[in-house]
Protein backbone atom coordinates (compact mmCIF):
# COMPACT_ATOMS: atom_id res chain seq x y z
CA UNK A 1 0.00 0.00 0.00
CA UNK A 2 2.25 2.43 1.14
CA UNK A 3 4.78 1.39 -2.56
CA UNK A 4 1.24 2.41 -4.28
CA UNK A 5 0.35 5.72 -2.28
CA UNK A 6 4.02 6.96 -3.52
CA UNK A 7 3.46 5.84 -7.20
CA UNK A 8 0.05 7.79 -6.54
CA UNK A 9 1.89 11.27 -5.48
CA UNK A 10 4.68 10.92 -7.98
CA UNK A 11 2.08 10.76 -10.70
CA UNK A 12 0.18 13.63 -9.90
CA UNK A 13 2.96 15.64 -8.34
CA UNK A 14 6.01 16.07 -11.16
CA UNK A 15 9.58 17.86 -10.45
CA UNK A 16 10.60 19.52 -14.15
CA UNK A 17 11.92 23.51 -14.48
CA UNK A 18 9.60 26.31 -15.36
CA UNK A 19 9.78 29.70 -16.07
CA UNK A 20 8.37 31.43 -12.80
CA UNK A 21 8.13 34.73 -10.91
CA UNK A 22 7.55 35.05 -7.98
CA UNK A 23 6.31 38.18 -5.71
CA UNK A 24 5.43 38.70 -2.34
CA UNK A 25 2.00 40.78 -1.75
CA UNK A 26 -0.40 41.68 1.19
CA UNK A 27 -2.36 39.17 2.83
CA UNK A 28 -5.25 41.26 2.53
CA UNK A 29 -4.83 41.20 -1.63
CA UNK A 30 -6.50 37.64 -1.54
CA UNK A 31 -9.61 38.92 -1.23
CA UNK A 32 -9.60 41.22 -4.29
CA UNK A 33 -7.07 38.62 -6.16
CA UNK A 34 -7.47 37.88 -9.62
CA UNK A 35 -6.26 35.06 -10.47
CA UNK A 36 -5.88 34.56 -14.31
CA UNK A 37 -4.01 32.99 -17.46
CA UNK A 38 -2.61 36.12 -18.75
CA UNK A 39 -0.74 37.07 -21.73
CA UNK A 40 3.62 36.81 -21.92
CA UNK A 41 5.30 38.39 -18.97
CA UNK A 42 9.58 39.03 -19.41
CA UNK A 43 12.20 38.45 -16.92
CA UNK A 44 10.66 34.91 -15.91
CA UNK A 45 13.73 32.69 -14.37
CA UNK A 46 13.68 29.33 -14.99
CA UNK A 47 13.60 26.99 -11.62
CA UNK A 48 13.30 23.91 -10.59
CA UNK A 49 9.84 23.29 -9.45
CA UNK A 50 7.43 20.42 -7.67
CA UNK A 51 3.96 21.32 -9.06
CA UNK A 52 0.81 19.92 -8.82
CA UNK A 53 -3.08 21.38 -9.12
CA UNK A 54 -2.82 21.84 -5.53
CA UNK A 55 0.79 23.91 -4.79
CA UNK A 56 3.93 24.08 -5.81
CA UNK A 57 7.74 24.26 -4.08
CA UNK A 58 10.86 25.39 -5.30
CA UNK A 59 14.44 26.22 -3.79
CA UNK A 60 15.72 29.86 -3.94
CA UNK A 61 18.66 31.97 -2.27
CA UNK A 62 16.18 34.21 -0.78
CA UNK A 63 14.00 33.13 2.54
CA UNK A 64 10.53 33.29 2.61
CA UNK A 65 8.12 33.38 5.95
CA UNK A 66 5.49 30.53 6.82
CA UNK A 67 2.03 32.36 6.27
CA UNK A 68 3.60 34.53 3.90
CA UNK A 69 1.05 35.64 1.01
CA UNK A 70 2.82 34.91 -2.67
CA UNK A 71 1.59 36.12 -5.94
CA UNK A 72 3.15 33.05 -8.51
CA UNK A 73 3.32 33.66 -12.70
CA UNK A 74 4.11 30.54 -14.24
CA UNK A 75 4.84 29.27 -17.55
CA UNK A 76 3.45 26.41 -19.16
CA UNK A 77 3.90 25.24 -22.09
CA UNK A 78 0.90 22.69 -23.73
CA UNK A 79 1.04 21.11 -26.69
CA UNK A 80 -2.23 21.17 -28.92
CA UNK A 81 -1.70 17.52 -30.10
CA UNK A 82 0.65 14.73 -28.80
CA UNK A 83 4.25 14.51 -28.52
CA UNK A 84 6.32 16.79 -26.70
CA UNK A 85 5.42 19.24 -23.97
CA UNK A 86 7.89 21.70 -22.50
CA UNK A 87 9.36 24.57 -25.22
CA UNK A 88 12.90 23.24 -24.39
CA UNK A 89 12.38 20.29 -26.32
CA UNK A 90 11.44 21.69 -29.48
CA UNK A 91 14.83 22.41 -30.70
CA UNK A 92 15.47 18.76 -30.47
CA UNK A 93 12.96 18.15 -32.88
CA UNK A 94 13.98 17.88 -36.65
CA UNK A 95 10.77 19.48 -37.65
CA UNK A 96 8.21 20.77 -35.23
CA UNK A 97 5.12 19.16 -36.09
CA UNK A 98 3.28 20.25 -32.79
CA UNK A 99 4.33 23.91 -31.23
CA UNK A 100 3.68 24.52 -27.54
CA UNK A 101 1.28 26.80 -26.75
CA UNK A 102 2.63 29.12 -23.98
CA UNK A 103 0.01 29.52 -21.29
CA UNK A 104 1.17 31.86 -18.40
CA UNK A 105 -0.48 31.85 -15.37
CA UNK A 106 -1.19 34.18 -12.24
CA UNK A 107 -2.16 32.41 -8.94
CA UNK A 108 -1.88 32.87 -5.43
CA UNK A 109 -0.39 31.12 -2.74
CA UNK A 110 0.77 31.07 1.18
CA UNK A 111 3.51 29.38 2.19
CA UNK A 112 3.23 26.09 4.35
CA UNK A 113 6.48 25.72 5.43
CA UNK A 114 9.97 26.57 4.58
CA UNK A 115 13.25 24.87 5.41
CA UNK A 116 16.63 26.03 4.94
CA UNK A 117 18.99 23.55 3.34
CA UNK A 118 22.17 22.13 3.25
CA UNK A 119 23.60 24.28 1.36
CA UNK A 120 21.90 27.48 2.34
CA UNK A 121 18.95 27.88 0.06
CA UNK A 122 15.45 27.75 1.35
CA UNK A 123 13.65 25.03 0.42
CA UNK A 124 9.47 26.86 -0.09
CA UNK A 125 6.66 24.92 -0.03
CA UNK A 126 2.98 27.01 -0.67
CA UNK A 127 -0.17 25.90 -1.22
CA UNK A 128 -2.31 27.47 -3.91
CA UNK A 129 -5.22 29.96 -2.03
CA UNK A 130 -6.64 31.73 -4.44
CA UNK A 131 -6.72 30.15 -8.17
CA UNK A 132 -9.64 29.08 -10.96
CA UNK A 133 -11.02 25.68 -11.47
CA UNK A 134 -9.90 26.66 -15.07
CA UNK A 135 -6.33 27.15 -13.62
CA UNK A 136 -6.38 23.84 -11.79
CA UNK A 137 -7.05 22.21 -14.54
CA UNK A 138 -4.58 23.53 -16.64
CA UNK A 139 -2.05 23.23 -14.70
CA UNK A 140 -3.13 19.42 -13.91
CA UNK A 141 -3.27 18.76 -17.55
CA UNK A 142 0.24 20.14 -17.81
CA UNK A 143 1.46 17.96 -15.27
CA UNK A 144 0.03 14.88 -17.06
CA UNK A 145 1.51 15.45 -20.30
CA UNK A 146 4.85 16.03 -18.78
CA UNK A 147 4.71 12.47 -17.16
CA UNK A 148 3.97 11.45 -20.45
CA UNK A 149 6.76 13.14 -22.35
CA UNK A 150 9.00 11.09 -19.83
CA UNK A 151 7.87 7.84 -20.32
CA UNK A 152 7.80 8.98 -23.82
CA UNK A 153 11.05 10.38 -24.35
CA UNK A 154 12.83 7.45 -22.12
CA UNK A 155 11.15 4.65 -24.86
CA UNK A 156 12.49 6.48 -28.03
CA UNK A 157 15.54 6.56 -26.46
CA UNK A 158 16.48 3.27 -25.35
CA UNK A 159 18.93 2.14 -28.18
CA UNK A 160 20.58 5.80 -27.45
CA UNK A 161 24.58 5.96 -27.08
CA UNK A 162 25.01 7.73 -23.52
CA UNK A 163 28.26 9.32 -21.86
CA UNK A 164 28.12 9.65 -18.16
CA UNK A 165 28.98 13.41 -16.87
CA UNK A 166 30.06 13.96 -13.14
CA UNK A 167 27.47 16.42 -11.82
CA UNK A 168 30.38 18.30 -9.96
CA UNK A 169 32.29 19.14 -12.72
CA UNK A 170 29.25 21.24 -14.68
CA UNK A 171 30.17 25.06 -14.89
CA UNK A 172 28.16 26.90 -13.03
CA UNK A 173 25.75 29.94 -14.05
CA UNK A 174 25.12 28.64 -17.65
CA UNK A 175 22.06 26.71 -19.21
CA UNK A 176 22.48 22.82 -19.98
CA UNK A 177 21.55 23.09 -24.08
CA UNK A 178 21.06 19.04 -23.74
CA UNK A 179 18.48 16.49 -22.41
CA UNK A 180 19.11 14.88 -19.25
CA UNK A 181 18.65 11.62 -18.42
CA UNK A 182 19.67 9.58 -15.32
CA UNK A 183 19.74 6.11 -14.64
CA UNK A 184 18.54 3.83 -11.71
CA UNK A 185 18.11 0.01 -11.51
CA UNK A 186 15.83 0.06 -14.77
CA UNK A 187 18.37 1.93 -16.61
CA UNK A 188 18.45 4.68 -18.35
CA UNK A 189 15.40 7.39 -17.80
CA UNK A 190 14.54 10.63 -18.98
CA UNK A 191 14.61 13.39 -16.80
CA UNK A 192 15.13 17.19 -17.73
CA UNK A 193 14.60 18.74 -21.20
CA UNK A 194 17.25 21.19 -22.13
CA UNK A 195 17.72 24.47 -20.87
CA UNK A 196 17.67 23.29 -17.12
CA UNK A 197 20.07 26.52 -15.30
CA UNK A 198 23.23 24.97 -13.76
CA UNK A 199 23.50 26.19 -10.66
CA UNK A 200 24.05 25.78 -6.71
CA UNK A 201 20.42 24.71 -6.50
CA UNK A 202 20.19 22.52 -9.34
CA UNK A 203 23.53 20.48 -8.21
CA UNK A 204 22.08 19.99 -4.37
CA UNK A 205 18.69 18.93 -6.31
CA UNK A 206 20.56 15.97 -7.39
CA UNK A 207 22.95 15.80 -4.26
CA UNK A 208 19.78 15.32 -2.25
CA UNK A 209 18.30 12.63 -4.21
CA UNK A 210 22.24 10.62 -4.70
CA UNK A 211 22.60 11.74 -7.88
CA UNK A 212 26.52 12.14 -8.39
CA UNK A 213 26.16 11.85 -12.65
CA UNK A 214 23.87 12.50 -15.51
CA UNK A 215 23.72 10.90 -19.02
CA UNK A 216 23.66 12.65 -22.11
CA UNK A 217 23.48 11.76 -25.33
CA UNK A 218 26.70 10.99 -27.07
CA UNK A 219 25.71 13.16 -30.08
CA UNK A 220 25.22 15.89 -27.98
CA UNK A 221 29.31 15.43 -26.99
CA UNK A 222 30.32 18.99 -28.47
CA UNK A 223 28.31 20.85 -26.31
CA UNK A 224 29.71 19.24 -23.57
CA UNK A 225 33.46 20.38 -24.54
CA UNK A 226 32.35 23.50 -24.18
CA UNK A 227 30.36 23.25 -20.35
CA UNK A 228 31.93 19.85 -18.07
CA UNK A 229 34.79 21.17 -17.72
CA UNK A 230 35.95 24.05 -15.88
CA UNK A 231 39.83 24.22 -17.34
CA UNK A 232 38.96 23.45 -20.64
CA UNK A 233 41.67 21.55 -23.04
CA UNK A 234 42.97 24.15 -26.34
CA UNK A 235 39.86 23.56 -28.48
CA UNK A 236 40.81 21.79 -31.70
CA UNK A 237 40.42 24.06 -34.91
CA UNK A 238 37.57 24.04 -36.68
CA UNK A 239 37.42 21.51 -40.10
CA UNK A 240 34.24 22.13 -41.85
CA UNK A 241 35.27 18.21 -43.44
CA UNK A 242 35.00 17.02 -39.92
CA UNK A 243 31.53 15.92 -38.57
CA UNK A 244 32.37 15.93 -35.00
CA UNK A 245 33.46 19.50 -35.77
CA UNK A 246 31.05 20.66 -37.55
CA UNK A 247 28.49 19.14 -35.07
CA UNK A 248 30.52 21.62 -32.47
CA UNK A 249 30.26 24.62 -34.75
CA UNK A 250 26.78 23.96 -35.34
CA UNK A 251 25.95 23.89 -31.62
CA UNK A 252 28.11 27.10 -30.87
CA UNK A 253 25.49 29.02 -33.14
CA UNK A 254 22.64 28.13 -30.27
CA UNK A 255 24.27 29.72 -27.43
CA UNK A 256 25.96 32.58 -29.35
CA UNK A 257 24.39 35.37 -30.00
CA UNK A 258 26.82 38.05 -32.49
CA UNK A 259 27.07 41.53 -31.30
CA UNK A 260 28.48 44.86 -33.69
CA UNK A 261 31.62 45.40 -32.53
CA UNK A 262 30.02 49.79 -32.90
CA UNK A 263 27.86 49.11 -29.87
CA UNK A 264 30.84 48.40 -27.43
CA UNK A 265 31.60 51.79 -26.92
CA UNK A 266 35.22 52.92 -25.10
CA UNK A 267 35.02 53.81 -21.58
CA UNK A 268 31.51 52.21 -20.69
CA UNK A 269 30.78 49.60 -18.45
CA UNK A 270 29.78 46.17 -19.24
CA UNK A 271 28.51 43.00 -17.16
CA UNK A 272 28.27 40.46 -19.66
CA UNK A 273 31.11 38.17 -21.24
CA UNK A 274 32.31 38.76 -24.95
CA UNK A 275 33.91 36.03 -26.52
CA UNK A 276 35.57 36.11 -30.25
CA UNK A 277 34.84 33.97 -33.19
CA UNK A 278 37.66 33.61 -35.52
CA UNK A 279 37.67 31.26 -38.69
CA UNK A 280 34.36 29.63 -37.11
CA UNK A 281 36.28 28.78 -33.84
CA UNK A 282 34.71 30.12 -30.80
CA UNK A 283 37.07 31.44 -27.88
CA UNK A 284 36.32 33.78 -24.75
CA UNK A 285 37.67 37.46 -24.99
CA UNK A 286 36.61 38.84 -21.43
CA UNK A 287 34.77 36.68 -19.18
CA UNK A 288 33.04 38.55 -16.88
CA UNK A 289 30.23 38.59 -14.24
CA UNK A 290 27.14 40.72 -12.88
CA UNK A 291 28.92 41.43 -9.95
CA UNK A 292 31.93 42.44 -11.05
CA UNK A 293 31.86 44.46 -14.52
CA UNK A 294 34.69 45.66 -16.45
CA UNK A 295 35.88 48.58 -18.29
CA UNK A 296 35.94 48.75 -22.23
CA UNK A 297 39.43 49.01 -23.02
CA UNK A 298 41.57 49.02 -25.91
CA UNK A 299 42.36 45.82 -25.30
CA UNK A 300 39.11 44.60 -26.30
CA UNK A 301 38.10 46.41 -28.21
CA UNK A 302 41.34 45.67 -30.75
CA UNK A 303 40.79 42.14 -30.52
CA UNK A 304 40.63 40.57 -33.64
CA UNK A 305 37.40 38.79 -34.94
CA UNK A 306 34.20 38.63 -34.25
CA UNK A 307 32.65 39.72 -31.31
CA UNK A 308 29.65 37.83 -29.61
CA UNK A 309 27.69 37.07 -26.49
CA UNK A 310 26.02 34.06 -25.07
CA UNK A 311 22.65 34.10 -24.98
CA UNK A 312 21.92 33.56 -21.29
CA UNK A 313 23.61 36.95 -21.14
CA UNK A 314 21.02 38.88 -23.59
CA UNK A 315 18.79 40.68 -20.66
CA UNK A 316 22.04 42.48 -19.33
CA UNK A 317 23.22 42.81 -23.07
CA UNK A 318 19.76 44.94 -23.74
CA UNK A 319 19.95 46.71 -20.92
CA UNK A 320 23.87 48.04 -22.05
CA UNK A 321 21.86 49.00 -25.12
CA UNK A 322 19.48 50.87 -23.38
CA UNK A 323 22.16 52.73 -20.95
CA UNK A 324 23.85 53.84 -24.44
CA UNK A 325 20.14 55.42 -25.78
CA UNK A 326 21.45 58.49 -25.17
CA UNK A 327 24.54 58.59 -26.38
CA UNK A 328 23.47 56.43 -29.88
CA UNK A 329 20.69 59.55 -30.21
CA UNK A 330 24.01 61.61 -29.88
CA UNK A 331 25.84 60.12 -32.36
CA UNK A 332 24.73 59.67 -36.31
CA UNK A 333 26.39 56.58 -36.92
CA UNK A 334 26.16 54.61 -33.60
CA UNK A 335 21.86 55.55 -33.77
CA UNK A 336 20.77 53.03 -37.11
CA UNK A 337 23.47 50.44 -35.59
CA UNK A 338 21.38 50.38 -32.50
CA UNK A 339 17.89 50.27 -33.66
CA UNK A 340 19.07 47.49 -35.83
CA UNK A 341 20.37 45.55 -32.77
CA UNK A 342 17.58 46.20 -31.15
CA UNK A 343 15.57 44.73 -34.16
CA UNK A 344 17.62 41.44 -34.29
CA UNK A 345 17.60 40.85 -30.39
CA UNK A 346 13.03 41.05 -31.27
CA UNK A 347 13.56 39.21 -34.41
CA UNK A 348 15.56 35.98 -31.81
CA UNK A 349 12.81 36.43 -29.37
CA UNK A 350 10.13 36.01 -31.80
CA UNK A 351 12.24 32.76 -33.11
CA UNK A 352 11.74 31.17 -29.79
CA UNK A 353 8.60 31.29 -29.60
CA UNK A 354 6.89 32.80 -33.16
CA UNK A 355 2.93 31.84 -32.50
CA UNK A 356 3.40 34.80 -29.19
CA UNK A 357 0.52 37.65 -31.05
CA UNK A 358 2.81 40.35 -29.00
CA UNK A 359 6.33 39.57 -30.08
CA UNK A 360 4.53 40.27 -33.81
CA UNK A 361 3.72 44.28 -32.53
CA UNK A 362 7.42 44.45 -31.26
CA UNK A 363 9.03 43.50 -34.70
CA UNK A 364 6.27 46.44 -35.86
CA UNK A 365 7.80 48.82 -33.69
CA UNK A 366 10.64 47.89 -34.63
CA UNK A 367 9.94 48.24 -39.08
CA UNK A 368 8.77 51.58 -37.91
CA UNK A 369 12.26 52.85 -36.20
CA UNK A 370 13.96 51.62 -39.64
CA UNK A 371 11.97 53.09 -41.58
CA UNK A 372 12.08 56.53 -39.69
CA UNK A 373 16.01 55.99 -39.40
CA UNK A 374 16.55 55.24 -43.54
CA UNK A 375 14.13 59.02 -43.80
CA UNK A 376 15.77 60.88 -41.67
CA UNK A 377 19.08 59.76 -42.97
CA UNK A 378 19.18 58.39 -46.61
CA UNK A 379 23.10 57.48 -45.82
CA UNK A 380 22.20 55.29 -42.88
CA UNK A 381 21.77 52.21 -45.27
CA UNK A 382 25.15 51.63 -45.57
CA UNK A 383 25.72 52.31 -41.54
CA UNK A 384 22.60 49.68 -41.31
CA UNK A 385 24.52 46.88 -43.46
CA UNK A 386 27.91 47.48 -42.34
CA UNK A 387 27.97 45.55 -38.70
CA UNK A 388 29.81 42.26 -39.31
CA UNK A 389 28.56 39.07 -41.04
CA UNK A 390 31.13 36.69 -39.76
CA UNK A 391 28.83 34.47 -40.24
CA UNK A 392 24.71 33.45 -41.35
CA UNK A 393 22.51 33.77 -38.88
CA UNK A 394 18.99 33.69 -39.84
CA UNK A 395 17.33 36.14 -37.48
CA UNK A 396 20.33 38.92 -38.44
CA UNK A 397 19.77 38.18 -42.53
CA UNK A 398 15.62 38.35 -41.94
CA UNK A 399 16.10 42.08 -40.48
CA UNK A 400 19.17 42.53 -43.61
CA UNK A 401 16.64 41.46 -46.18
CA UNK A 402 14.18 43.82 -44.57
CA UNK A 403 16.24 46.85 -44.63
CA UNK A 404 17.17 46.17 -48.08
CA UNK A 405 13.56 45.78 -48.80
CA UNK A 406 12.52 49.13 -47.50
CA UNK A 407 15.51 50.67 -49.03
CA UNK A 408 13.86 49.42 -52.76
CA UNK A 409 10.69 50.52 -51.31
CA UNK A 410 11.70 54.19 -50.41
CA UNK A 411 13.27 54.22 -53.90
CA UNK A 412 10.23 53.66 -55.61
CA UNK A 413 8.07 56.04 -53.80
CA UNK A 414 6.01 53.81 -51.64
CA UNK A 415 3.90 55.18 -49.42
CA UNK A 416 4.70 54.35 -45.46
CA UNK A 417 1.81 51.93 -44.69
CA UNK A 418 2.90 49.81 -48.07
CA UNK A 419 6.77 50.10 -47.01
CA UNK A 420 5.46 48.99 -43.51
CA UNK A 421 3.95 45.84 -44.70
CA UNK A 422 7.08 44.87 -47.31
CA UNK A 423 9.42 45.35 -44.08
CA UNK A 424 7.39 42.97 -41.74
CA UNK A 425 6.95 40.36 -44.73
CA UNK A 426 10.98 40.58 -45.70
CA UNK A 427 11.47 40.08 -41.49
CA UNK A 428 9.40 37.15 -40.97
CA UNK A 429 9.95 35.95 -44.62
CA UNK A 430 12.31 32.54 -42.87
CA UNK A 431 10.52 32.44 -39.85
CA UNK A 432 9.67 28.93 -41.15
CA UNK A 433 13.38 28.33 -40.33
CA UNK A 434 12.19 27.80 -36.44
CA UNK A 435 10.77 24.41 -37.06
CA UNK A 436 13.94 22.99 -38.84
CA UNK A 437 16.99 21.27 -37.02
CA UNK A 438 20.09 23.79 -36.42
CA UNK A 439 22.57 21.36 -38.45
CA UNK A 440 20.08 21.21 -41.40
CA UNK A 441 20.01 25.08 -41.58
CA UNK A 442 23.80 25.21 -40.72
CA UNK A 443 24.74 22.23 -43.36
CA UNK A 444 28.28 22.46 -44.98
CA UNK A 445 28.18 22.57 -48.70
CA UNK A 446 25.26 21.32 -51.09
CA UNK A 447 22.39 19.68 -49.70
CA UNK A 448 21.29 16.16 -50.82
CA UNK A 449 17.97 15.74 -52.41
CA UNK A 450 16.33 14.61 -49.44
CA UNK A 451 17.68 17.64 -47.53
CA UNK A 452 17.10 20.13 -49.91
CA UNK A 453 13.10 19.22 -50.15
CA UNK A 454 12.90 19.59 -46.47
CA UNK A 455 14.96 22.82 -46.11
CA UNK A 456 12.09 23.99 -49.10
CA UNK A 457 8.91 23.31 -46.54
CA UNK A 458 10.64 26.33 -44.38
CA UNK A 459 8.05 28.46 -46.84
CA UNK A 460 5.12 26.77 -46.54
CA UNK A 461 6.11 26.42 -42.78
CA UNK A 462 6.07 30.03 -42.52
CA UNK A 463 2.96 30.58 -43.89
CA UNK A 464 1.37 27.94 -41.56
CA UNK A 465 3.09 30.26 -38.27
CA UNK A 466 1.85 33.44 -39.59
CA UNK A 467 -2.09 32.56 -40.47
CA UNK A 468 -2.49 32.59 -36.65
CA UNK A 469 -1.78 36.50 -36.49
CA UNK A 470 -4.13 39.22 -37.35
CA UNK A 471 -3.03 42.01 -39.47
CA UNK A 472 -0.74 39.68 -41.97
CA UNK A 473 -1.73 41.26 -45.17
CA UNK A 474 -2.64 39.29 -48.22
CA UNK A 475 1.08 40.73 -49.93
CA UNK A 476 2.74 40.57 -47.23
CA UNK A 477 2.00 36.79 -47.35
CA UNK A 478 2.49 36.87 -50.81
CA UNK A 479 5.88 38.10 -50.27
CA UNK A 480 7.10 34.91 -48.03
CA UNK A 481 5.32 32.62 -50.27
CA UNK A 482 7.42 33.95 -53.21
CA UNK A 483 10.59 34.86 -51.84
CA UNK A 484 12.17 31.81 -53.46
CA UNK A 485 10.30 32.19 -56.85
CA UNK A 486 12.31 32.96 -59.90
CA UNK A 487 11.11 34.88 -62.57
CA UNK A 488 12.52 32.13 -65.17
CA UNK A 489 10.49 29.63 -63.37
CA UNK A 490 12.73 27.16 -61.30
CA UNK A 491 12.25 28.85 -58.16
CA UNK A 492 9.94 27.25 -55.58
CA UNK A 493 7.74 26.11 -54.03
CA UNK A 494 5.49 26.84 -56.81
CA UNK A 495 7.36 27.32 -59.50
CA UNK A 496 5.56 30.91 -60.61
CA UNK A 497 7.41 33.17 -63.45
CA UNK A 498 6.80 36.43 -64.24
CA UNK A 499 4.37 38.52 -63.29
CA UNK A 500 2.65 35.27 -61.39
CA UNK A 501 5.33 36.45 -58.63
CA UNK A 502 3.90 39.27 -56.58
CA UNK A 503 5.94 42.38 -56.55
CA UNK A 504 6.76 42.12 -53.24
CA UNK A 505 7.96 38.69 -53.79
CA UNK A 506 10.16 40.14 -56.61
CA UNK A 507 11.63 42.37 -54.37
CA UNK A 508 12.31 39.99 -51.47
CA UNK A 509 14.16 37.82 -53.76
CA UNK A 510 16.88 40.49 -54.92
CA UNK A 511 17.49 41.22 -51.25
CA UNK A 512 17.19 38.04 -50.08
CA UNK A 513 20.15 36.55 -52.65
CA UNK A 514 22.45 39.55 -51.89
CA UNK A 515 22.41 39.11 -48.14
CA UNK A 516 23.29 36.10 -48.86
CA UNK A 517 25.98 36.13 -51.07
CA UNK A 518 27.84 39.06 -49.34
CA UNK A 519 27.54 36.56 -45.33
CA UNK A 520 30.43 34.59 -44.67
CA UNK A 521 29.73 30.58 -44.49
CA UNK A 522 32.27 28.20 -42.87
CA UNK A 523 32.20 26.89 -46.96
CA UNK A 524 32.69 29.68 -48.60
CA UNK A 525 33.62 33.37 -48.25
CA UNK A 526 31.40 36.43 -48.25
CA UNK A 527 30.95 38.11 -51.69
CA UNK A 528 31.73 41.96 -52.11
CA UNK A 529 29.17 44.64 -52.88
CA UNK A 530 30.42 44.90 -56.37
CA UNK A 531 31.62 40.73 -56.74
CA UNK A 532 28.04 39.88 -55.41
CA UNK A 533 25.90 42.49 -57.70
CA UNK A 534 28.00 41.05 -60.90
CA UNK A 535 26.41 37.49 -59.73
CA UNK A 536 22.80 38.68 -59.48
CA UNK A 537 23.48 40.19 -62.86
CA UNK A 538 24.58 37.20 -64.46
CA UNK A 539 21.21 35.64 -63.46
CA UNK A 540 19.35 38.26 -64.99
CA UNK A 541 16.61 36.01 -65.51
CA UNK A 542 16.05 35.43 -62.28
CA UNK A 543 15.25 38.64 -61.52
CA UNK A 544 12.88 41.56 -62.46
CA UNK A 545 15.28 43.68 -64.57
CA UNK A 546 13.54 46.70 -62.97
CA UNK A 547 14.16 46.26 -59.83
CA UNK A 548 17.84 44.49 -60.16
CA UNK A 549 18.92 47.83 -61.80
CA UNK A 550 17.21 49.80 -58.63
CA UNK A 551 19.00 47.16 -56.34
CA UNK A 552 22.34 47.80 -58.01
CA UNK A 553 21.51 51.72 -58.34
CA UNK A 554 21.08 52.28 -54.48
CA UNK A 555 23.89 50.10 -53.34
CA UNK A 556 26.38 52.21 -55.88
CA UNK A 557 25.02 55.02 -54.65
CA UNK A 558 26.00 54.17 -50.98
Amino acid sequence: MKKQDKFKRNYFRIDTFLPVQVNVVPPDIVQHANPAIIGNVQDLQPVIVNISGGGISFKAAKEYSKGDTLELIIALYMLSGAATTNVYIQKALTVREHTPIATTVRVYGRVLRAQKSAGGNYHTFIGFTSITEKIREVIMNFVFQWERELLRNTQINAGTAFEPVFIDRLSTGISLPFEIFIKDGDGIKYLFAPGLPCDAITKEFFEERGISKIYVKQEDLPALEDIVFKKKAKADPFDKENLLSFKKYSFHKTIYHPIPRAVLIPHSDINFSVFLMNDFNYAPLSEITPEQPVTLDEKILSAQGHFLIKKIDMPRYCNYLLSITDKATEEKNLKPIVIKENAVIAMSDFFEDPRDKEKIKTLLSHIEHIIDCMFEDGSSLYTLLSADKGDFYTRVHCVNVSILCIAIGIELGMSRKALKQLGIGAMLHDIGHSSMNNELINKQGRLSDTEYSLFKTHVIESINILREHEGMTTETLKLILHHHEKMSGRGYPFMLSGDKISFFGQIAAIADAYDVLTTNRPYRNALTTFQALSTLSKEAGSYDTMLLKIFIKILVRE
